[in-house]
């Protein structure tokens, strides 16, 4: 392994003996990010982004298949979890740059939009590659958050979206347990009266390496039951709620896939002081 990966390794151990889940482990390359301002174009639909857009999925097909395939390995379970579901607010564990990718090989590549941090927005080839495969930059711009909002409810609306949240904040690298959740994804959820499809990714290790000398483990995408917000409950309850059993659906994915129970370094550090 890398010295590079080895010292993120170290830095998430130190994180979650802080309790510090959200911390961002890999420093995002800033230098090429791009402010998402009320311009950015959240649905890129109509015949200016036709040609881009079938560009993009033609030549993302193929390095897709490569991911899922030569790189993680893939095995899906649960596929019949997303059946009958036309709309729905997804959230997934954030385990690795990619992962995204794990998550619309689910949805076979179509109707899948995915929310990610701003900094993410780059002005390279791959930003390019991921604003029209669906990526939903949120942003510090309010007049921008309040287009993001309107294409989220449009999607969540129409006759067949789903919109991909990754509620722990971070990503963290090949990171194995499910770690606490941001309630961002919960209220859109509540709000438009779509269920949460909760997906958790869990890995086997093979003693595979990359030509950099970085494991690479088998990958498991573990598609679980969607959770349907109780209309009966208070909005806040609601989201609450729905937070609630997504993780603890999560936390069982976690043990069953593993055979040991779900602990932190965290509470162990509290119960030593």
């Amino acid at each position: 392994m890398t010295k590079d990966k080895q010292s993120v390794i170290k830095y998430m151990e130190e994180c979650e003996k802080k309790g510090q889940f959200d911390i961002h482990t890999t420093p995002p390359p800033m230098e090429l990010a791009r402010p998402v301002d009320e311009h950015y174009d959240y649905l890129r639909r109509g015949i200016k982004h036709f040609f881009p857009s079938l560009f993009v999925n033609i030549f993302s097909f193929f390095k897709e298949r490569e991911i899922i395939h030569d790189l993680f390995h893939l095995t899906v379970e649960g596929e019949e979890n997303l059946n009958n579901i036309p709309n729905s607010v997804v959230v997934c564990n954030h385990v690795h740059m990619f992962d995204c990718v794990i998550v619309r090989h689910a949805f076979h590549r179509k109707h899948l939009y995915i929310t990610a941090a701003e900094f993410n927005n780059r002005g390279d080839f791959l930003g390019f590659l991921m604003r029209y495969l669906g990526m939903m930059p949120i942003s510090s711009n309010h007049q921008a958050m309040k287009h993001m909002n309107n294409a989220i409810k449009t999607i969540l609306t129409e006759k067949e979206g789903h919109i991909l949240f990754y509620p722990e904040a971070s990503e963290w690298w090949y990171y194995k347990k499910p770690r606490p959740f941001k309630a961002g994804a919960f209220h859109y959820a509540a709000d438009h009266h779509v269920p949460v499809q909760p997906m958790f990714i869990t890995f086997k290790d093979t003693g595979r390496t990359d030509k950099e000398g970085n494991p690479t483990p088998d990958a498991t995408l573990h598609i679980l039951p969607a959770i349907y917000p109780d209309e009966s409950l208070s909005r806040r309850d609601r989201i609450q709620a729905l937070s609630d059993q997504s993780y603890q659906s999560m936390k069982d994915a976690y043990e069953k896939a593993y055979g040991i129970p779900l602990t932190y370094t965290c509470d162990q550090t509290k119960q030593q002081a």
